[in-house]
């Protein structure tokens, strides 16, 4: 993902009024294996080629600024 993505989704709800009350969540998987550690590739997806801490790192960010009441039904 291009490093300027999440500042344009940013910039567009804020643009909309809608960075307020937005829950934007950013989340990715751990990738392919591309050559850390001497290893290439995603294993055949039943046993992964390495767990390497390289691979646990993975980015989970919540952002949101308003509160939400607790037992209240989404609108």
């Amino acid at each position: 993902m291009a490093s300027t993505t999440g500042r344009e989704i940013m910039a567009t709800l804020k643009q909309l009024g809608l960075d307020e009350n937005t829950l934007v969540v950013f989340a990715a998987d751990q990738g392919w294996m591309g050559g850390q550690n001497g290893l290439w590739g995603m294993g055949d997806h039943t046993r992964p080629v390495g767990a390497h801490e390289l691979m646990m790192h993975i980015p989970l960010i919540f952002r949101q600024p308003s509160h939400i009441p607790a037992a209240r039904p989404a609108t």
